[in-house]
Protein backbone atom coordinates (compact mmCIF):
# COMPACT_ATOMS: atom_id res chain seq x y z
CA UNK A 1 0.00 0.00 0.00
CA UNK A 2 3.06 2.16 0.56
CA UNK A 3 3.56 2.47 -2.69
CA UNK A 4 -0.24 4.22 -4.13
CA UNK A 5 1.36 7.38 -3.75
CA UNK A 6 -1.30 8.99 -5.62
CA UNK A 7 -3.56 7.97 -2.85
CA UNK A 8 -6.06 11.17 -1.46
CA UNK A 9 -8.26 9.37 1.01
CA UNK A 10 -7.57 6.43 2.72
CA UNK A 11 -10.34 4.45 5.05
CA UNK A 12 -10.71 1.13 6.78
CA UNK A 13 -13.49 1.58 9.17
CA UNK A 14 -15.21 -1.37 11.00
CA UNK A 15 -12.89 -4.36 9.95
CA UNK A 16 -11.24 -7.50 11.79
CA UNK A 17 -7.72 -5.85 10.54
CA UNK A 18 -4.70 -7.35 13.02
CA UNK A 19 -0.91 -6.20 13.52
CA UNK A 20 0.42 -2.72 13.72
CA UNK A 21 -0.17 0.18 11.42
CA UNK A 22 2.52 -0.08 8.27
CA UNK A 23 5.20 2.41 8.64
CA UNK A 24 5.29 2.23 4.78
CA UNK A 25 2.02 4.85 4.60
CA UNK A 26 4.05 7.45 5.94
CA UNK A 27 5.17 7.50 1.94
CA UNK A 28 1.25 8.64 0.42
CA UNK A 29 1.78 12.25 0.92
CA UNK A 30 -0.78 13.29 -0.93
CA UNK A 31 -3.40 11.65 1.55
CA UNK A 32 -5.88 13.83 2.95
CA UNK A 33 -7.94 11.94 4.70
CA UNK A 34 -6.41 8.73 6.68
CA UNK A 35 -9.36 6.03 8.91
CA UNK A 36 -8.30 2.91 10.03
CA UNK A 37 -9.97 1.13 12.62
CA UNK A 38 -10.11 -2.18 13.52
CA UNK A 39 -10.56 -4.04 17.29
CA UNK A 40 -7.18 -6.24 16.53
CA UNK A 41 -5.19 -3.19 15.80
CA UNK A 42 -2.05 -3.00 17.85
CA UNK A 43 1.25 -1.73 17.75
CA UNK A 44 2.60 2.10 18.21
CA UNK A 45 1.59 5.22 15.70
CA UNK A 46 4.16 5.17 13.31
CA UNK A 47 6.25 8.49 13.44
CA UNK A 48 6.52 8.09 9.43
CA UNK A 49 2.58 9.45 9.77
CA UNK A 50 3.99 12.77 10.11
CA UNK A 51 5.19 12.99 6.99
CA UNK A 52 1.52 13.39 5.53
CA UNK A 53 1.70 16.96 5.45
CA UNK A 54 -2.01 17.60 3.23
CA UNK A 55 -3.56 15.52 6.14
CA UNK A 56 -6.72 17.18 6.90
CA UNK A 57 -8.34 13.93 8.84
CA UNK A 58 -6.39 11.65 10.83
CA UNK A 59 -8.49 8.88 12.74
CA UNK A 60 -6.83 5.73 13.99
CA UNK A 61 -8.36 3.18 16.14
CA UNK A 62 -8.73 1.10 18.61
CA UNK A 63 -6.00 -1.09 20.37
CA UNK A 64 -2.94 1.42 19.34
CA UNK A 65 -0.14 1.31 22.05
CA UNK A 66 2.81 3.21 22.66
CA UNK A 67 3.64 7.12 22.71
CA UNK A 68 2.29 9.88 20.44
CA UNK A 69 4.26 10.71 18.30
CA UNK A 70 6.05 14.13 18.29
CA UNK A 71 5.66 14.05 14.39
CA UNK A 72 2.03 14.68 14.37
CA UNK A 73 3.00 18.49 14.85
CA UNK A 74 3.64 18.57 11.54
CA UNK A 75 0.92 17.83 10.09
CA UNK A 76 -0.29 21.25 10.19
CA UNK A 77 -3.57 20.92 7.83
CA UNK A 78 -5.27 18.73 10.10
CA UNK A 79 -8.55 19.50 10.84
CA UNK A 80 -9.63 16.44 12.72
CA UNK A 81 -6.86 14.03 14.84
CA UNK A 82 -9.30 11.02 16.53
CA UNK A 83 -7.33 8.92 18.58
CA UNK A 84 -9.39 8.11 21.35
CA UNK A 85 -10.42 4.44 22.48
CA UNK A 86 -6.54 3.53 22.30
CA UNK A 87 -3.96 2.55 24.79
CA UNK A 88 -1.72 5.41 24.17
CA UNK A 89 0.48 6.46 26.97
CA UNK A 90 3.14 8.92 28.31
CA UNK A 91 1.94 12.96 28.02
CA UNK A 92 0.39 14.65 25.11
CA UNK A 93 3.01 15.93 22.93
CA UNK A 94 3.32 19.88 23.09
CA UNK A 95 3.82 19.77 19.86
CA UNK A 96 0.26 19.59 19.07
CA UNK A 97 0.03 23.05 19.82
CA UNK A 98 1.64 23.40 16.11
CA UNK A 99 -1.51 22.14 14.43
CA UNK A 100 -3.13 25.53 14.19
CA UNK A 101 -6.03 24.62 11.68
CA UNK A 102 -7.72 22.00 14.25
CA UNK A 103 -10.84 22.09 15.06
CA UNK A 104 -11.59 18.48 16.76
CA UNK A 105 -9.12 16.84 19.11
CA UNK A 106 -9.84 13.22 20.74
CA UNK A 107 -7.60 11.76 22.91
CA UNK A 108 -10.51 10.54 25.48
CA UNK A 109 -10.06 6.98 26.56
CA UNK A 110 -6.47 5.92 26.56
CA UNK A 111 -4.14 6.10 28.91
CA UNK A 112 -2.47 9.69 28.42
CA UNK A 113 -0.36 10.68 31.86
CA UNK A 114 1.11 13.94 32.69
CA UNK A 115 -0.32 17.77 32.47
CA UNK A 116 -1.87 19.14 29.63
CA UNK A 117 0.48 21.53 27.47
CA UNK A 118 -0.55 24.54 27.63
CA UNK A 119 0.79 24.91 23.64
CA UNK A 120 -2.76 23.85 23.37
CA UNK A 121 -3.88 27.10 24.13
CA UNK A 122 -2.59 27.81 20.18
CA UNK A 123 -5.10 26.21 18.63
CA UNK A 124 -7.53 29.26 18.21
CA UNK A 125 -9.86 27.61 15.92
CA UNK A 126 -10.68 24.64 18.11
CA UNK A 127 -14.29 23.28 18.40
CA UNK A 128 -14.32 20.57 20.43
CA UNK A 129 -11.59 18.75 22.74
CA UNK A 130 -11.56 15.55 24.61
CA UNK A 131 -9.46 14.74 26.93
CA UNK A 132 -11.50 12.45 29.54
CA UNK A 133 -10.82 8.79 30.68
CA UNK A 134 -6.99 9.18 30.64
CA UNK A 135 -4.58 9.24 33.84
CA UNK A 136 -3.79 13.31 33.15
CA UNK A 137 -3.15 15.47 36.20
CA UNK A 138 -2.10 18.91 37.76
CA UNK A 139 -3.66 22.34 37.20
CA UNK A 140 -5.79 22.93 34.02
CA UNK A 141 -3.63 25.63 31.84
CA UNK A 142 -5.21 28.86 31.84
CA UNK A 143 -4.22 29.05 28.09
CA UNK A 144 -7.13 26.60 27.72
CA UNK A 145 -9.42 29.52 28.43
CA UNK A 146 -8.62 31.46 25.77
CA UNK A 147 -9.93 29.14 23.25
CA UNK A 148 -12.74 31.25 22.54
CA UNK A 149 -14.19 28.84 19.33
CA UNK A 150 -14.60 25.82 21.91
CA UNK A 151 -18.12 24.64 22.25
CA UNK A 152 -17.52 20.92 23.59
CA UNK A 153 -15.48 20.24 26.43
CA UNK A 154 -15.04 16.65 27.70
CA UNK A 155 -12.27 16.57 30.58
CA UNK A 156 -13.44 14.07 33.07
CA UNK A 157 -12.26 10.75 34.63
CA UNK A 158 -8.16 12.20 35.11
CA UNK A 159 -6.66 13.68 38.50
CA UNK A 160 -7.03 17.44 38.33
CA UNK A 161 -6.31 19.90 41.08
CA UNK A 162 -6.05 23.81 41.03
CA UNK A 163 -8.87 25.66 39.76
CA UNK A 164 -10.52 25.83 36.31
CA UNK A 165 -9.85 28.52 34.23
CA UNK A 166 -12.51 31.10 33.73
CA UNK A 167 -13.01 31.50 29.90
CA UNK A 168 -13.77 27.53 29.98
CA UNK A 169 -17.35 28.86 32.14
CA UNK A 170 -18.61 29.79 28.56
CA UNK A 171 -18.10 26.36 26.85
CA UNK A 172 -21.43 25.60 25.54
CA UNK A 173 -21.29 22.20 26.59
CA UNK A 174 -18.83 20.82 29.16
CA UNK A 175 -18.26 18.34 32.44
CA UNK A 176 -17.02 20.61 34.60
CA UNK A 177 -19.19 20.44 37.36
CA UNK A 178 -17.76 16.81 37.94
CA UNK A 179 -14.36 18.12 38.50
CA UNK A 180 -15.56 19.23 41.84
CA UNK A 181 -12.93 22.45 41.30
CA UNK A 182 -13.63 26.34 41.50
CA UNK A 183 -13.32 28.89 38.97
CA UNK A 184 -9.77 30.66 38.88
CA UNK A 185 -9.83 34.07 40.24
CA UNK A 186 -6.96 36.30 38.67
CA UNK A 187 -6.61 39.66 38.51
CA UNK A 188 -8.24 39.58 34.83
CA UNK A 189 -11.06 37.48 35.54
CA UNK A 190 -11.54 40.53 38.01
CA UNK A 191 -11.79 43.40 35.40
CA UNK A 192 -13.49 41.22 32.82
CA UNK A 193 -16.30 41.35 35.98
CA UNK A 194 -15.69 44.89 35.94
CA UNK A 195 -16.23 44.91 32.53
CA UNK A 196 -19.72 43.31 32.07
CA UNK A 197 -20.79 45.87 35.16
CA UNK A 198 -19.62 48.58 32.97
CA UNK A 199 -21.69 47.13 29.94
CA UNK A 200 -24.72 46.77 32.36
CA UNK A 201 -24.55 50.11 33.14
CA UNK A 202 -24.71 51.16 29.61
CA UNK A 203 -27.54 48.61 28.58
CA UNK A 204 -29.47 50.67 31.05
CA UNK A 205 -28.72 54.20 30.31
CA UNK A 206 -29.01 53.66 26.48
CA UNK A 207 -32.48 52.27 26.17
CA UNK A 208 -30.85 48.50 25.53
CA UNK A 209 -34.63 47.18 25.92
CA UNK A 210 -35.40 49.36 22.59
CA UNK A 211 -32.48 48.38 20.63
CA UNK A 212 -32.92 46.52 17.54
CA UNK A 213 -30.80 43.88 18.42
CA UNK A 214 -29.40 43.24 22.10
CA UNK A 215 -29.19 39.52 21.58
CA UNK A 216 -27.64 38.07 24.36
CA UNK A 217 -27.21 41.14 26.28
CA UNK A 218 -27.40 41.02 30.79
CA UNK A 219 -27.65 37.08 29.94
CA UNK A 220 -25.49 35.58 33.19
CA UNK A 221 -24.78 32.68 31.00
CA UNK A 222 -23.24 33.80 28.15
CA UNK A 223 -20.24 34.90 27.70
CA UNK A 224 -19.28 39.16 26.87
CA UNK A 225 -18.37 38.30 23.63
CA UNK A 226 -21.60 37.29 22.68
CA UNK A 227 -23.40 40.04 23.33
CA UNK A 228 -24.51 41.56 20.08
CA UNK A 229 -21.23 44.19 19.12
CA UNK A 230 -19.25 42.66 21.56
CA UNK A 231 -15.38 41.87 21.45
CA UNK A 232 -13.23 40.56 23.61
CA UNK A 233 -9.47 39.18 24.10
CA UNK A 234 -8.50 35.77 25.10
CA UNK A 235 -8.96 37.28 29.14
CA UNK A 236 -11.98 38.28 28.04
CA UNK A 237 -11.27 41.94 28.33
CA UNK A 238 -13.88 44.11 26.29
CA UNK A 239 -11.96 45.04 23.24
CA UNK A 240 -14.65 46.37 20.90
CA UNK A 241 -17.79 47.59 21.31
CA UNK A 242 -19.97 48.67 17.87
CA UNK A 243 -23.68 49.18 18.11
CA UNK A 244 -24.05 50.85 14.11
CA UNK A 245 -27.05 51.62 14.02
CA UNK A 246 -28.80 50.04 16.28
CA UNK A 247 -31.67 52.38 17.49
CA UNK A 248 -29.78 53.55 20.61
CA UNK A 249 -30.65 56.24 22.79
CA UNK A 250 -29.76 58.21 25.67
CA UNK A 251 -26.64 60.04 27.61
CA UNK A 252 -23.64 57.69 27.74
CA UNK A 253 -22.54 56.93 31.38
CA UNK A 254 -19.59 57.61 32.58
CA UNK A 255 -19.04 53.86 33.84
CA UNK A 256 -17.77 53.42 29.94
CA UNK A 257 -14.47 54.53 30.74
CA UNK A 258 -13.63 51.61 33.19
CA UNK A 259 -13.20 49.67 29.52
CA UNK A 260 -9.38 50.26 29.98
CA UNK A 261 -9.08 47.58 27.13
CA UNK A 262 -11.36 49.19 24.78
CA UNK A 263 -9.58 49.64 21.40
CA UNK A 264 -12.91 49.94 19.07
CA UNK A 265 -16.11 52.28 19.91
CA UNK A 266 -18.62 52.84 17.30
CA UNK A 267 -22.03 54.05 17.79
CA UNK A 268 -22.28 55.50 14.98
CA UNK A 269 -26.20 56.25 13.57
CA UNK A 270 -27.83 56.37 16.41
CA UNK A 271 -29.72 58.67 18.86
CA UNK A 272 -27.51 59.10 21.49
CA UNK A 273 -27.55 62.59 22.91
CA UNK A 274 -26.02 64.80 25.52
CA UNK A 275 -22.59 65.81 26.17
CA UNK A 276 -20.02 63.11 25.03
CA UNK A 277 -18.64 62.02 28.45
CA UNK A 278 -14.75 63.71 28.65
CA UNK A 279 -14.10 60.44 31.42
CA UNK A 280 -13.76 58.72 27.70
CA UNK A 281 -10.24 60.11 27.32
CA UNK A 282 -9.35 57.46 30.46
CA UNK A 283 -9.51 55.18 27.23
CA UNK A 284 -6.47 55.06 26.21
CA UNK A 285 -6.27 52.07 24.20
CA UNK A 286 -8.52 53.62 22.06
CA UNK A 287 -7.74 53.16 17.79
CA UNK A 288 -11.29 53.82 16.56
CA UNK A 289 -13.91 56.06 18.15
CA UNK A 290 -17.05 57.02 16.21
CA UNK A 291 -19.84 59.16 17.44
CA UNK A 292 -20.69 60.48 14.33
CA UNK A 293 -24.75 60.74 13.13
CA UNK A 294 -26.50 61.37 16.60
CA UNK A 295 -27.23 64.14 18.73
CA UNK A 296 -24.27 65.11 20.87
CA UNK A 297 -24.33 68.89 21.87
CA UNK A 298 -21.86 70.95 23.55
CA UNK A 299 -18.25 71.27 23.35
CA UNK A 300 -15.37 68.37 21.93
CA UNK A 301 -14.03 67.26 25.61
CA UNK A 302 -10.23 68.50 25.41
CA UNK A 303 -9.55 65.06 27.40
CA UNK A 304 -9.76 63.82 23.82
CA UNK A 305 -6.69 64.43 23.23
CA UNK A 306 -5.45 62.02 25.62
CA UNK A 307 -6.43 59.28 23.20
CA UNK A 308 -2.83 59.05 21.05
CA UNK A 309 -3.42 55.34 20.04
CA UNK A 310 -6.62 56.84 17.96
CA UNK A 311 -6.12 56.02 14.18
CA UNK A 312 -9.65 57.15 13.49
CA UNK A 313 -12.06 60.00 14.85
CA UNK A 314 -15.21 60.66 14.01
CA UNK A 315 -17.51 62.99 15.85
CA UNK A 316 -19.18 64.30 12.74
CA UNK A 317 -23.06 65.09 12.25
CA UNK A 318 -24.12 66.10 15.71
CA UNK A 319 -24.74 69.28 17.39
CA UNK A 320 -21.28 69.82 18.75
CA UNK A 321 -20.43 73.76 19.53
CA UNK A 322 -17.43 75.63 20.73
CA UNK A 323 -13.92 75.69 19.02
CA UNK A 324 -12.10 72.66 18.20
CA UNK A 325 -9.80 72.18 20.78
CA UNK A 326 -6.36 72.23 20.05
CA UNK A 327 -5.58 69.38 22.21
CA UNK A 328 -6.48 66.91 19.03
CA UNK A 329 -3.18 67.86 17.57
CA UNK A 330 -1.64 65.36 20.05
CA UNK A 331 -3.45 62.54 18.17
CA UNK A 332 0.14 61.62 16.30
CA UNK A 333 -1.45 58.79 15.05
CA UNK A 334 -4.79 59.92 13.31
CA UNK A 335 -5.68 59.29 9.79
CA UNK A 336 -9.04 60.13 9.89
CA UNK A 337 -10.42 63.73 11.70
CA UNK A 338 -13.93 64.01 10.71
CA UNK A 339 -15.78 66.83 12.59
CA UNK A 340 -17.82 68.31 9.60
CA UNK A 341 -21.68 69.09 10.55
CA UNK A 342 -21.44 70.77 13.59
CA UNK A 343 -21.69 74.20 15.12
CA UNK A 344 -18.53 74.40 15.79
CA UNK A 345 -16.60 77.96 15.89
CA UNK A 346 -13.39 79.73 15.60
CA UNK A 347 -10.72 79.24 13.79
CA UNK A 348 -8.66 75.79 13.02
CA UNK A 349 -6.31 75.20 15.72
CA UNK A 350 -2.88 75.24 14.36
CA UNK A 351 -2.25 72.45 16.65
CA UNK A 352 -3.39 70.63 14.18
CA UNK A 353 -0.38 70.82 12.34
CA UNK A 354 0.95 68.24 14.41
CA UNK A 355 -1.20 65.59 12.15
CA UNK A 356 1.20 64.42 9.96
CA UNK A 357 -0.46 60.98 9.39
CA UNK A 358 -3.28 62.17 8.28
CA UNK A 359 -5.36 61.45 5.43
CA UNK A 360 -8.81 62.75 5.77
CA UNK A 361 -10.09 65.77 7.06
CA UNK A 362 -13.53 66.92 7.02
CA UNK A 363 -14.07 70.26 9.00
CA UNK A 364 -17.17 70.71 6.83
CA UNK A 365 -20.27 72.44 7.20
CA UNK A 366 -20.01 74.51 10.68
CA UNK A 367 -19.32 77.95 11.48
CA UNK A 368 -15.53 77.75 11.48
CA UNK A 369 -13.92 81.40 10.39
CA UNK A 370 -10.39 83.22 9.16
CA UNK A 371 -7.79 81.53 6.22
CA UNK A 372 -7.31 78.50 5.52
CA UNK A 373 -4.60 77.62 7.34
CA UNK A 374 -0.98 77.70 5.95
CA UNK A 375 0.06 74.78 8.46
CA UNK A 376 -2.01 72.49 6.33
CA UNK A 377 0.71 72.79 3.75
CA UNK A 378 2.78 70.21 6.58
CA UNK A 379 -0.20 67.69 5.76
CA UNK A 380 1.32 66.22 3.06
CA UNK A 381 -0.55 62.47 3.24
CA UNK A 382 -3.79 64.28 3.00
CA UNK A 383 -5.86 62.43 0.27
CA UNK A 384 -9.30 64.82 0.88
CA UNK A 385 -9.75 67.90 2.37
CA UNK A 386 -13.36 69.46 3.33
CA UNK A 387 -14.22 72.69 4.45
CA UNK A 388 -17.25 73.38 2.61
CA UNK A 389 -19.91 75.18 4.21
CA UNK A 390 -17.95 77.34 6.91
CA UNK A 391 -17.09 81.10 6.95
CA UNK A 392 -13.45 81.15 5.98
CA UNK A 393 -12.40 83.98 4.01
CA UNK A 394 -9.12 85.73 2.39
CA UNK A 395 -7.34 83.43 -0.92
CA UNK A 396 -7.79 80.09 -1.93
CA UNK A 397 -3.87 79.55 -0.92
CA UNK A 398 -1.27 79.27 -3.84
CA UNK A 399 0.32 76.59 -1.17
CA UNK A 400 -2.60 73.88 -1.60
CA UNK A 401 -0.93 73.09 -5.01
CA UNK A 402 1.77 71.10 -2.78
CA UNK A 403 -0.95 68.30 -1.70
CA UNK A 404 -0.05 66.32 -4.32
CA UNK A 405 -1.85 63.34 -2.66
CA UNK A 406 -5.04 65.17 -3.03
CA UNK A 407 -8.28 63.52 -4.55
CA UNK A 408 -10.76 65.64 -3.11
CA UNK A 409 -10.81 69.33 -2.07
CA UNK A 410 -13.84 71.15 -1.13
CA UNK A 411 -13.79 75.20 -0.20
CA UNK A 412 -16.89 75.78 -1.31
CA UNK A 413 -19.70 78.05 0.38
CA UNK A 414 -17.20 80.01 2.34
CA UNK A 415 -16.23 83.79 1.99
CA UNK A 416 -12.93 83.22 -0.29
CA UNK A 417 -12.22 85.96 -2.58
CA UNK A 418 -9.61 86.77 -5.15
CA UNK A 419 -8.34 84.67 -8.14
CA UNK A 420 -8.10 80.89 -8.88
CA UNK A 421 -4.50 80.06 -7.91
CA UNK A 422 -2.69 78.37 -11.08
CA UNK A 423 -0.75 76.40 -8.35
CA UNK A 424 -3.98 73.81 -8.40
CA UNK A 425 -3.19 72.93 -11.61
CA UNK A 426 -0.57 70.21 -9.86
CA UNK A 427 -3.14 68.33 -7.98
CA UNK A 428 -2.95 65.87 -11.12
CA UNK A 429 -4.65 62.82 -8.42
CA UNK A 430 -7.67 65.21 -7.99
CA UNK A 431 -11.25 63.52 -8.93
CA UNK A 432 -13.20 66.40 -7.04
CA UNK A 433 -12.66 70.24 -7.19
CA UNK A 434 -15.38 72.58 -5.01
CA UNK A 435 -15.37 76.06 -4.83
CA UNK A 436 -18.58 77.24 -5.98
CA UNK A 437 -20.43 79.71 -3.27
CA UNK A 438 -17.54 81.95 -2.67
CA UNK A 439 -16.35 85.32 -3.83
CA UNK A 440 -13.57 84.07 -6.45
CA UNK A 441 -12.74 86.79 -9.45
CA UNK A 442 -10.61 86.71 -12.44
CA UNK A 443 -10.16 83.75 -15.26
CA UNK A 444 -9.77 80.20 -14.39
CA UNK A 445 -6.55 78.97 -14.99
CA UNK A 446 -5.61 76.70 -17.87
CA UNK A 447 -3.28 74.85 -15.78
CA UNK A 448 -6.97 73.18 -14.27
CA UNK A 449 -6.39 71.20 -17.74
CA UNK A 450 -3.98 69.31 -16.25
CA UNK A 451 -6.34 67.62 -14.00
CA UNK A 452 -7.29 64.68 -16.34
CA UNK A 453 -9.02 62.46 -13.54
Amino acid sequence: LGNLTNLESFSLGSNELSGPIPAELGNLTKLTTLAIYSKELSGPIPAELGNLTNLESLSLGSRLSGPIPTELGNLTTLRTLALSGNQLSGPIPAELGKLTNLRELYLSGNDLSGSIPAELGRLSDLRQLHLSDNRLSGSIPAELGGLTNLWWLRIGGNRWSGCVPEGLRWVSSHDLEGLRLPFCITPHTLAAAADREALVALYHALNGEKWESSTNWLDPDEPLRAWRGVTTDINGRVTALDLWENRVSGEIPADLATLSELQTLILRGNNVRGPIPAELGRLTQLTVLDLSWNEFRGPIPAELGGLTELIWLRLGSNRLSGPIPADLGNLHNLVRLDLAINELSGPIPAGLANLVNLEGLDLASSDLSGPVPAWLVNLVNLKGLDLEGNNLSGPVPAWLGNLVNLTGLNLSDNELSGPIPAELGNLVNLTGLYLVGNELSGPIPAELGNLAN
